[in-house]
């Protein structure tokens, strides 16, 4: 796993609504994270082909493709890159298909989205929340 210099999991979101990014921000303990925030999947691709980050927090609903599609794209080429699939769906299958596809976590934005992030988050960098 790629670790920033000063030992902060670097941390790409993928998300079309960049105030998202701000609000993780703020549940996030402060220093942890070198977190970085695209819109679109083809950037996602970009951003990772320059530098890989350790964890990939992918939304669904992305205007290029979805992020199933995205994490598959992704997974094809680093595997072993931590990635968390999230989504306001109401799709029951959709978590079971990501795990299946190699998600680490599939979370449901309806419900605590933002602290279940953070927890998620810490555990994958090895930290309790």
């Amino acid at each position: 796993m790629n670790v920033a210099a000063v030992g902060r999991k670097r941390v790409l979101m993928v998300d079309p609504n960049p105030a998202h990014l701000e609000l993780v921000r703020e549940f996030l303990p402060a220093g942890r994270f070198n977190l970085e925030c695209v819109g679109t999947g083809r950037e996602a691709l970009s951003k990772m082909r320059a530098n890989p980050y350790d964890i990939v927090v992918i939304e669904q609903r992305l205007a290029d493709l979805p992020g199933l599609d995205l994490m598959k794209a992704i997974r094809a080429v680093f595997q072993d890159v931590r990635i968390v699939l999230v989504s306001a769906l109401e799709d029951p299958d959709l978590g079971t298909r990501a795990m299946d596809a190699g998600a680490s976590d599939h979370i449901d934005k309806r419900f605590r989205f933002y602290s279940k992030l953070r927890d998620r988050l810490m555990e994958e960098s090895g930290a309790s929340a």
